[in-house]
């Protein structure tokens, strides 16, 4: 029987659906994260995606790749766009904090949004320019101030990092905290590397047995 009482009944009213829509958001990131790791992670995985339908698993690269980044923009956006327009973002729960939270709680999240944001700069750079927007100088190649590296520890460090800060507030409310990287699917990357190899296997052995049938060596 599933469970339907809302979530995060505990938190304050103002809070509660910010934060419900952050935990959505920071969860399917670590999902999209996971599946991008066990996919594109291992040079063996790589060889074998780019053996069977590489084009395919290219656009799936490109379009995790994309969702990761904007999402990770989103998340470190301001808590306001201009003079109009609320994000929802870290921002904007932190600094919903202090009419509900002492004046300690607020300062150590906010230090912990500051340490998330300086560590997401240069995926959010490379979202400013080259995802959410066009930069004409990046898309020509070139730029005076070109994209910064982002390697697979920066990703798991700012996944921790958005974690932990999650995990902190609603361990202050609710008494308990999220695993975020240990996401419940029905199927994961590792699963579909399993079959394809499985598939790619199979057709070996049948592809075999023809040439065998009729005496035509390997």
């Amino acid at each position: 029987m599933s469970d339907d009482r809302p979530r995060w009944q505990a938190f304050p009213k103002p809070l509660r659906d910010i934060f419900d829509g952050l935990w959505k958001e920071v969860a399917s990131l670590h999902a999209n994260w996971d599946l991008y790791f066990d996919l594109y992670c291992d040079l063996e995985n790589i060889k074998m995606l780019n053996a069977s339908v590489p084009a395919v698993f290219k656009l799936i690269e490109e379009n995790l790749q994309a969702s990761m980044t904007v999402s990770f923009g989103r998340l470190t956006d301001p808590s306001c766009t201009g003079k109009t327009r609320d994000n929802l973002s870290l921002a904007r729960l932190v600094e919903s904090l202090p009419d509900h939270c002492d004046k300690k709680f607020c300062r150590a999240a906010e230090q912990r949004l500051a340490a998330v944001k300086d560590k997401c700069t240069p995926i959010t750079t490379h979202r400013n320019r080259r995802v959410a927007h066009n930069d004409l100088a990046t898309a020509i190649n070139y730029h005076e101030n070109p994209l910064p590296g982002i390697g697979q520890s920066r990703i798991s460090e700012a996944l921790a990092m958005i974690a932990n800060l999650m995990n902190m507030i609603q361990l202050h409310f609710e008494n308990g905290e999220t695993a975020y990287s240990h996401g419940i699917q029905r199927g994961t990357g590792k699963d579909l590397v399993f079959l394809l190899e499985q598939a790619m296997e199979f057709d070996r052995v049948k592809r075999d047995a023809e040439l065998a049938k009729y005496g035509i060596a390997k």
